[in-house]
């Protein structure tokens, strides 16, 4: 046995944090309750899917889903069937882990491409700023979509990066099946093999990288579109007539609703063009915001100083800027439609990391000559991540209803947005419920929305037989449950119970007068 290795390891701080980091992420799986999206995409995407592959099911080709990239999904689905689970509270704990171990796969992605940028502790600082992001975090538990997407276009930066830098037959195919994945997972993926292909043509005519790059090349364009129809089961029957409309849907994409924005009610197609920028800024902890700022302005600055410089030797800096600004700049100057605050662009945030680093390591090389600057600053950046940790403790598993502190003392803004818009918190309301009322056998209950309903499925199975679920419309119903979603009190009850974070309330359980 090669005992130095083990000893190496055992001193590596980044194999601690690693390992502290997937046991609680272990240990936590099986905390969160279902969002708006969870049996939807479970069953819509995953299933729909499936059976069209093994059961030759037709009805993907006319379901309003099948434009969603499944990839992530008929993993799920995958795991779901080996696995031989069949109590739907196992088969959630199941997801929930597994798309915690696709996170923690992109975190250590992330600690690749930033080593591999300034060294193992800017590294380890960087995925602490990203474990330590209160709602990343917690969606990284249950949300198949934006935080699944994050999960794999952090992994496609890394392989991104090391094509470019190692452009060989190996690392194309490598690339390729990643690449697939993202797109097939979010078909605005499709941004990482552009900027390859840019980068590949423009080293290649500057002579940077020898000509036989571009046979790399050609092998991972090619390898790509098999990866993305293999992946993709509608583009199998006619592929390019279906990403083409996928493409467009993606584009057309509209949502009918409102959203609780700056104390207003505002329709998804009149939100004002700061509404990413101020859900970045409220949601953020805000010694990341400075920093993230601050990288932001620095880089901007040598940019205009130097585009060739930043463009050729820090490819892998000026590609962040470009995937981190371009969709914010077509969901700022095309009026996409987002809703749910900032989440579709989660998959920028490991982005604006490594520019708040990038910040960082420029301040550093100013002030590393005045006594005690450094160890100052680093002090105050990890007397800042405490501080979040312990927030994150405090309240969990509600971390994604998070706000940071500036913004919750100066500007109210737990008052003024939306708070557990996923709905993860009627879990918690259903086991008080199952927990507490003790004069019947079945408990007849309501709620303000679709995630009271699908919540009884995580619950442990000798609760959830106890629980029945009304229509709010239906006279019979005995218990209410509300999220607080665009609604106060329901009228004619009496309140029973109440989960508050930060003393605002996100979850309210109610008994009928």
């Amino acid at each position: 046995m090669n005992y130095n290795f083990l000893r190496q390891l055992y001193q590596n701080p980044a194999f601690w944090f690693f390992t502290i980091f997937f046991f609680i992420g272990l240990f936590s799986c099986t905390d969160y309750g279902l969002g708006w999206d969870d049996e939807w995409s479970r069953t819509a995407t995953g299933y729909a899917n499936y059976n069209y592959i093994f059961n030759g099911d037709d009805n993907l080709l006319t379901n309003n889903e099948k434009y969603h990239g499944p990839f992530v999904e008929l993993i799920l689905v995958f795991a779901e069937k080996i696995s031989g689970l069949t109590d739907t509270a196992d088969v959630y704990y199941l997801r929930h882990f597994l798309l915690f171990a696709l996170f923690f796969c992109a975190v250590i992605a992330f600690y690749a491409v930033v080593k591999n940028l300034y060294g193992t502790f800017y590294g380890l600082i960087g995925c602490l700023m990203l474990v330590l992001s209160p709602r990343i975090f917690s969606d990284a538990f249950f949300n198949s979509k934006d935080l699944a997407f994050l999960s794999l276009f952090t992994i496609g930066l890394y392989c991104l990066i090391k094509f470019v830098k190692n452009p060989t037959i190996k690392w194309a195919l490598i690339y390729a099946i990643i690449t697939g994945a993202i797109i097939d997972t979010r078909i605005l993926g499709i941004m990482l093999p552009f900027l390859t292909i840019g980068y590949i043509l423009l080293l290649n005519f500057l002579h940077k990288i020898p000509r036989k790059s571009l046979i790399s090349l050609l092998a991972y364009i090619l390898a790509t579109l098999i990866f993305i129809i293999l992946f993709w089961p509608i583009l199998w029957e006619n592929p390019y007539q279906h990403f083409v409309a996928a493409f467009v849907e993606m584009k057309k994409f509209h949502w009918d609703g409102h959203v609780f924005f700056n104390n207003h009610p505002v329709h998804t197609s009149s939100l004002p063009w700061y509404y990413i920028p101020v859900w970045v800024c409220i949601t953020t902890p805000i010694m990341y915001v400075i920093l993230i700022s601050m990288g932001l302005l620095i880089f901007i600055r040598q940019l205009i100083i130097n585009p060739f410089k930043e463009l050729l030797n820090e490819f892998e800096i000026f590609s962040v800027f470009v995937l981190l600004s371009a969709p914010v700049a077509s969901v700022v100057l095309l009026n996409s439609v987002v809703y749910d605050g900032w989440r579709h662009l989660f998959f920028i945030y490991p982005l604006l990391i490594i520019m708040s680093l990038y910040g960082i390591t420029t301040l550093i090389k100013f002030i590393e000559k005045i006594k005690y600057a450094k160890e100052g600053f680093f002090a105050f950046l990890f007397f800042n991540m405490i501080f979040i940790g312990f927030w994150m403790v405090k309240n969990h598993p509600f971390q994604n209803v998070y706000f940071n502190t500036f913004s919750r003392k100066y500007f109210e803004v737990g008052r003024k947005f939306e708070l557990d818009y996923w709905g993860i918190s009627y879990r918690q309301g259903l086991e008080y419920l199952s927990e507490n009322i003790k004069d019947t056998d079945t408990i007849i209950y309501t709620s303000l929305n679709l995630p009271g309903k699908i919540n009884h499925m995580i619950i442990n199975e000798k609760n959830r037989n106890r629980l029945k679920y009304v229509e709010p419309n239906d006279s019979t119903w005995v218990y209410y449950l509300t999220n607080y979603r665009g609604a106060g009190d329901p009228e004619n009850t009496v309140l029973l119970h109440k989960i508050n974070v930060d003393n605002i309330p996100i979850m309210g359980v109610y008994k009928r007068k």
